[in-house]
């Protein structure tokens, strides 16, 4: 159910599996975003409600496969981790499903650059990957 893939980040949007993701990515050349959380992180818990809430996250989601990690998920993959495995991070993906290591925290300055304890800074950086693949009908 989409309860259990939102995981507290807005059943609203389509959250799904790592592998189910970057499939449907490349098959719609998409870019994905990865949140990458953990269920015993206090900052965690504090950022998901920001995420859940923000409309504007929302509609921006409707460009992206979102995909959401929790715990031990991240391991699937050794290069989610491009400065340090800290939590919460945000990483954006190519429909290919290779990471945009250019795609940073440029608001906040912060020394991980893929940190976002702010929506608005999220918001900022899905509106750039967006203006890299543009939506065609």
């Amino acid at each position: 159910s989409n309860n259990e893939t939102a995981r507290g980040l807005g059943t609203h949007i389509r959250w799904l599996p790592l592998e189910d993701g970057l499939t449907e990515a490349q098959k719609n050349g998409r870019p994905v975003m990865v949140l990458i959380h953990k269920s015993t992180c206090r900052a965690c818990m504090e950022f998901k409600p920001k995420v859940a809430r923000s409309s504007e996250i929302a509609r921006l989601s409707s460009g992206f496969v979102m995909i959401n990690l929790a715990d031990e998920e991240e391991l699937l993959r050794d290069d989610f981790a491009p400065d340090g495995s800290y939590v919460p991070r945000i990483l954006f993906l190519n429909p290919k499903g290779t990471v945009l290591l250019q795609v940073t925290n440029r608001i906040g300055n912060f020394p991980e650059r893929y940190f976002y304890p702010n929506v608005d800074e999220l918001v900022s950086s899905m509106v750039q990957v967006l203006n890299m693949y543009p939506l065609r009908c």
